[in-house]
């Protein structure tokens, strides 16, 4: 069960500061629910794990740059330290809710070059191993730091609205309303740089039915950035593309970092 997953306990703090935390790929947004009456206290989750599958996070302001939801107007989190789920709010407007979280810079250290031949296959980025050999970078003991950028939508109330795009530094943009829009045939969506599209970028997606079993498979966007996701009622989809790109920086890599990876991800649900 979802519970489950978010279930909080010494253990599941001990493994928020364990450094293997940091090999677990995507952190999204998520909740017991997707669809909240208004005045109901909102509760949302940072998850950080794989397959749909992981860690219940607190807020900790160590590793949390910005979270808010977006209606008509930003409104931040009230959050404290230790708040577990992250976001706990009463929302008093009806509409489509944007949630955003961007994480502080981290980092993950290789030693050898396996865990970033499975990072760079799996995000169809082969051309970083090309790089890095050619470079003749280091092979072991060699740094990435990374962004979170999650983003997810949830109806409050009457659920009315529309995504748009955030200016984050890479981002979804769900194209039509999941919850009040016929998406029969698919949820198009637009993924962005900065604000621009990017062609021809893997998504994963992750499906998620009421059982917790989970269906991944990955799409590419057209020359406009976009895509359109094969979605069904009654489950939960979170989308993931990770930018990476090389840092040049000769002061970078005196301190071992030689890329950088920013990781977008969205999640919301198609009601029954």
């Amino acid at each position: 069960m979802f519970i489950r997953r978010i279930m909080f306990s010494l253990s599941s703090l001990c493994l928020f500061f364990a450094p293997s935390i940091n090999d677990a790929h995507e952190l999204w947004l998520d909740s017991v629910k997707f669809q909240y009456d208004i005045g109901d206290k909102v509760e949302i989750s940072l998850i950080n794990g794989t397959s749909f599958d992981g860690v219940n996070l607190p807020y900790y302001t160590r590793r949390v740059l910005e979270l808010y939801y977006v209606i008509e107007e930003r409104v931040d989190a009230t959050s404290r330290l230790g708040d577990l789920p992250a976001f706990q709010q009463v929302i008093e407007q009806e509409g489509l809710a944007k949630f955003v979280y961007l994480s502080k810079m981290d980092k993950i250290t290789y030693r050898g070059l396996k865990k970033f031949t499975d990072f760079v296959v799996e995000k169809d980025a082969e051309w970083a191993l090309e790089k890095h050999r050619a470079a003749k970078w280091p092979t072991d003991r060699f740094s990435e730091r990374y962004y979170r950028h999650s983003k997810a939508l949830f109806d409050i109330g009457h659920g009315r609205g529309q995504d748009n795009t955030l200016g984050l530094e890479v981002e979804f943009t769900a194209l039509k309303n999941p919850y009040v829009t016929d998406v029969t045939g698919g949820l198009p969506v637009l993924l962005t740089a900065k604000g621009i599209p990017i062609p021809d970028a893997q998504i994963e997606v992750f499906e998620r039915a009421r059982d917790d079993t989970v269906n991944i498979y990955q799409l590419k966007t057209d020359e406009q950035g976009q895509s359109v996701i094969p979605v069904r009622a009654g489950y939960d989809y979170l989308l993931d593309h990770v930018v990476l790109t090389e840092v040049k920086d000769s002061a970078d890599h005196a301190n071992g970092i030689y890329w950088q990876s920013d990781w977008a991800a969205l999640t919301f649900s198609v009601p029954e």
